[in-house]
């Protein structure tokens, strides 16, 4: 009776075998690689609106054509209501004032909010692309400050203001924290090619955070000259600094000695990697003729700004995109005939980090997986008759 059960366990593992090599085979296709290259970058502003005029908005400004926000909601280039919810935007234009004026000047704007995003502003050798003058609230993204004296502006107590994902290139200065400038915070920033500092702090800006910014080919990165410091690191992480001579022994993508700030300054935790992080995802499969079947990764970056992605599937591009972060990517697989199928993904944020990732998608028949849970039902009992066979 022991040598029939044994023969019985035998027979149900090796019919597993058998229906596993059989749904494996079904499944069995070349995969193509494709090797992880960095991407073009290119940096994009669909202006809708070219303005070679100076912007001017102040907050105090009242009376016949007052420069004020209601004055540039009329004038077109303005949506919104300055609330927390329904904030003033400034989205998709271009100014050029070519040495005219500030490209755009906010002031005496405490009281409301407002978003800049997607624009880019240029002034000339003499101005600022952007200045904010005592104005507070502001979130500033996605934008281009270039070829002027000042590149962003913070002046006459600004105040917790946010600067994130811009490209600020090429200026006298990047980016300028002037008279009483406090608690504004700077991340996520490619600062580069700029003439004379990347970023400078008068004696009574303080309390301003820097830090997640990409300082590159500035002859100066940065210079504080803060009398009551301003904050260069994060408890996780600093910036990138080109041209950061330690090492990263331990592999966490975090320098192992600081940065030295002109002025006495450190940046504690100078970032020694920016590549993008891809979460890891398992290979699947789903059954012929099913819905809703998807891939996804989810995909994480500092410098998320000017970003791109490209998605292939055995070798073939079949999508690309420029918005990724943070969160997700996600294609649609429905439709894909019996067969296994590698779907590569290739990340680019806009300073030259890359990364990749690749999954497998197996799509089968039904009959494939009646074979599978067929298997696993026989070994199951072969294994309960097994352990019954040892006990007896």
């Amino acid at each position: 009776m022991k040598q029939k059960h044994n023969y019985i366990a035998i027979f149900s593992i090796l019919f597993t075998i058998f229906f596993s090599f059989g749904l494996l085979d079904a499944k069995n296709t070349d995969e193509t690689s494709v090797i992880s290259a960095e991407l073009t970058k290119n940096t994009v502003i669909s202006s809708s609106t070219q303005i070679v005029t100076p912007l001017i908005i102040d907050g105090f400004a009242t009376g016949l054509n007052a420069n004020n926000w209601s004055k540039a909601i009329h004038d077109g280039w303005v949506t919104g209501q300055g609330t927390s919810t329904d904030p003033y935007l400034i989205n998709n234009i271009k100014v050029d004032t070519d040495n005219l004026g500030n490209a755009l000047t906010i002031q005496n704007s405490k009281n409301v909010f407002f978003v800049i995003n997607n624009s880019k502003f240029i002034a000339g050798d003499d101005y600022s692309a952007i200045e904010l003058i005592n104005s507070a609230n502001g979130t500033i993204t996605n934008s281009i400050f270039a070829e002027s004296k000042y590149g962003v502006f913070l002046n006459g107590g600004s105040l917790q203001n946010t600067i994130s994902k811009n490209t600020i290139i090429e200026n006298e200065y990047g980016i300028y924290f002037g008279f009483m400038t406090m608690a504004n915070m700077i991340m996520g920033n490619g600062i580069s090619n700029n003439e004379i500092l990347g970023v400078f702090a008068e004696t009574s800006a303080s309390n301003n955070m820097i830090s997640m910014n990409y300082f590159q080919r500035n002859p100066i990165h940065a210079k504080d000259n803060s009398s009551m410091g301003n904050i260069w690191n994060l408890t996780m992480m600093g910036n990138f600094w080109d041209d950061y001579t330690g090492e990263d022994n331990d592999t966490d993508s975090i320098g192992d000695d600081p940065y030295s700030i002109t002025g006495d300054i450190q940046d504690f935790l100078p970032i020694f990697n920016h590549d993008p992080m891809i979460i890891p995802i398992m290979n699947h499969s789903y059954v012929i003729e099913s819905t809703d079947n998807i891939v996804n990764w989810t995909v994480l970056d500092m410098f998320s700004f000017d970003a791109s992605y490209r998605i292939f599937q055995n070798g073939e591009l079949i999508a690309t995109g420029d918005d990724w972060t943070p969160g997700e990517i996600i294609i649609d697989i429905d439709g894909l005939e019996i067969g296994t199928y590698n779907f590569t993904l290739i990340v680019s944020d806009g300073l030259g980090g890359v990364n990749s990732n690749q999954i497998n998608v197996s799509v089968v028949n039904t009959n494939n997986m009646l074979y599978v849970f067929i298997g696993i039902i026989v070994i199951f009992v072969g294994i309960l008759l097994f352990i019954n066979n040892r006990k007896g």
